[in-house]
C-alpha cells in the first residue's frame, strides 16, 4: 500500500519524464524487501532530480540563445553607429581641412610682414597646416619675415610634417 501511494505521487514526474518505463529499470520486478524498496525509490529518486535538472538545463539554454540574439543586434547596432560616426569625423576632417585651405589663400594674399606677425602668434600646428596651404616662394617670403628662432621652429616641423 505504502509503495502504492509512493507511485501515485510521483505520477505526474512520471508523465513528464515519458512514462513509468524511464523511470524504473528494465530488468524491474516487484521488490520484495525492504532494503531493495528504499533502493529503487533512492533511483527513482535520483531519476527524478536528472529530469527536473534536464529540464532546467533546457531553459537556461534557452535564455543563452535569446541572450545571444539580443547581443547580435546590439552588435549590429554598435557597428552601424560607429559606421555613422567615422562617416561624421570624415566629414568634420574635410571641412576642417576647406577651412584651413580657404585661411592658406588668405594669407597668402596678405603683405608678408603682417601674415608673418599672425602667423608667429599662431599655435604651431594650426601655424604649420596654414603653411603647408602656401605656395613654396609666398611661403618663403612669410618665413624671411619671422622672428629667426619662430621660423627655425616652423621649419623644422613643416619638414617632418606626415600628410594627412
Amino acid at each position: 500500500m505504502k509503495y502504492l501511494l509512493f507511485i501515485l505521487a510521483l505520477m505526474p514526474a512520471i508523465v513528464h519524464a515519458g512514462g513509468a518505463d524511464n523511470l524504473l529499470p528494465s530488468t524491474y520486478t516487484d521488490p520484495g524487501s525492504v532494503e531493495e524498496r528504499r533502493m529503487l525509490a533512492a533511483v527513482q529518486q535520483q531519476r527524478l532530480k536528472l529530469v527536473e535538472r534536464e529540464r532546467q538545463l533546457d531553459n537556461r539554454e534557452l535564455e543563452l540563445g535569446m541572450l545571444e540574439d539580443e547581443i547580435d543586434t546590439k552588435l549590429l547596432k554598435m557597428n552601424k553607429l560607429q559606421k555613422t560616426l567615422e562617416s561624421l569625423l570624415e566629414q568634420k576632417d574635410l571641412a576642417e581641412q576647406q577651412r584651413i585651405n580657404k585661411l592658406s589663400r588668405i594669407y597668402e594674399r596678405m603683405e608678408p610682414a603682417q601674415a608673418a606677425r599672425l602667423l608667429a602668434s599662431l599655435d604651431q600646428k594650426m601655424a604649420i597646416r596654414i603653411l603647408s596651404g602656401i605656395k613654396a616662394k609666398t611661403a618663403g617670403k612669410l618665413l624671411d619675415n619671422l622672428d629667426p628662432q619662430v621660423a627655425k621652429r616652423l621649419t623644422t616641423s613643416y619638414s617632418t610634417l606626415v600628410p594627412d
